[in-house]
Order: structure tokens, then sequence, then C-alpha cells
């Protein structure tokens, strides 16, 4: 009975045209390499949670990250139970362990660390950043144009982000500079740092911190798109306030 089964099986398939195997063929290839994209490598940039010693860049996949970012939370607040609950937000629902700006500040990036891990597939490998993915002056002036064009268009955005034309940029490694407005006081009145989260495919995901005097205020996410040596920011994130 089964092997009369098998013959019937393989008969069948002999009756296929050629062109039924070749579409066949070309549907799993297509699935295949929809999955290989969805697991692309992330590759984490050096300034990653700082304070933990770099050790996120050795872990081995964006699951772990996940893990090891809700570990590491309550040493600056409570309240939240992983990244999906700070991203989803508001802040105030969570606790700060003092009023210090530093630990604000240090609350904020973890929000957008969260939210730029959150855009990758859990089951990605984890690699160092390469030479390639640097902060570039065409991504400081493409993030700081949008941020001008959200404080036309919006009364809350414009009380918020810092935008300003010209400017001197001063990077300390390849994945950290900082633009600052030239007013001749040290330190300036108004700068913008930025360090790079990580890169994945053509996609770069950056940290932003605006400081005024040297003192860390608001800290918003950045997603950027290079496309055939240009670039253009995809989103911010928050995206509203």
């Amino acid at each position: 009975m089964r092997e009369t089964s098998l013959s019937s099986t393989f008969s069948w398939m002999r009756r296929k045209s050629p062109e039924w195997l070749v579409g066949t063929f070309a549907a799993y290839v297509c699935f295949t390499s929809f999955a290989l994209a969805e697991s692309e490598t992330v590759r984490m940039g050096a300034h990653f949670f700082p304070t933990a010693e770099h050790r996120y860049q050795s872990l081995r996949t964006v699951s772990e990250i996940r893990d090891q970012l809700q570990s590491d939370m309550p040493q600056f607040v409570t309240g939240f139970q992983g990244c999906p609950a700070i991203v989803a937000g508001p802040l105030e629902s969570g606790v700060p362990q003092d009023q210090l700006r530093d630990t604000s500040t240090a609350i904020q990036s973890i929000r957008v660390w969260c939210w730029a891990i959150l855009q990758t597939d859990p089951a990605a490998s984890v690699a160092f950043s390469d030479p390639s993915d640097r902060i570039t002056p065409e991504m400081i002036r493409g993030i700081l144009a949008r941020a001008e064009r959200l404080s036309a268009e919006d009364e809350d955005w414009a009380k918020t982000l810092l935008a300003f034309h010209g400017g001197e940029i001063a990077c300390t490694d390849r994945e950290r500079c900082s633009l600052s407005q030239p007013d001749g006081r040290n330190p300036p009145e108004q700068s913008v740092d930025f360090d790079l989260i990580m890169a994945t495919g053509d996609e770069r995901f950056i940290l932003v911190a605006q400081v005024i005097f040297g003192r860390s205020g608001f800290v918003y996410g950045v997603r950027w798109r290079e496309n055939l040596g240009a670039g253009e920011v995809i989103s911010i994130f928050p995206d509203r306030l």
C-alpha cells in the first residue's frame, strides 16, 4: 500500500512541467532570502550602554541584549518590565533611582537603546561595529535638518528640539561626535551629541543628546538609511511628545 502511494506521488511529480519546478524553487529561494534578511547581523556601537563596560557587544544575539537591558535597567529606573514597556512609556510611569540630571539622561538613553534594539529580529546575531559604521557630517546635517522641520511644524517640538545652522563638528572617535554652536563660550550654550547605537544592513541607529551649557537634556533616537551614497532620516523616536 505504501509503495503504491509513493509510486503514485513520484509519477505525479514527473508529470509536472519544468516551469512548475522552477517556480517552486524560486518561491523557496525568496522565502529563504526573506528569512536571512530578517536575521541580518546587528553590529553594535562601541558606546552602547557605556556604564556596563561594553559587555553588550560581546553578547551573541539581539534577544540576549534585550535580556541584559532588562537586567541593567533597575540601576536607573524601576517600574518597567523590559524594553517594550519603557518604549511604550510614558517615562513618568517609572520611578528614577534619584533626581540627578545624569540619571535622567541615562533613563532616556535606555529608552532609545531599547527602541533601536526592538527594531531588529530577536534571533539576529550580534557583532562589533566595523569601520564603515560611523557618524558622518552628512548624518549630523540631515538630523538637524529634520529637527528644524519638526520644530517648524509643531509648537511642542519647537520648544524641545535644538536646531541651528552651521556649527563646529568634533569627533572623539568614528562613532561619537558633537556639533556645537560657535558662540565664543566654553562650554557653548547649545550643542548636540551623536552616538552610534548600532548598524544593520544599510541602516544606522543613532542616539542624539541635546546639551545646554555642557549639561545633557532631551535625548532621542534616529533611524538613518544609506542609499546609493546618500542618506536620509527614516524615523525619529519618540515620534511625539
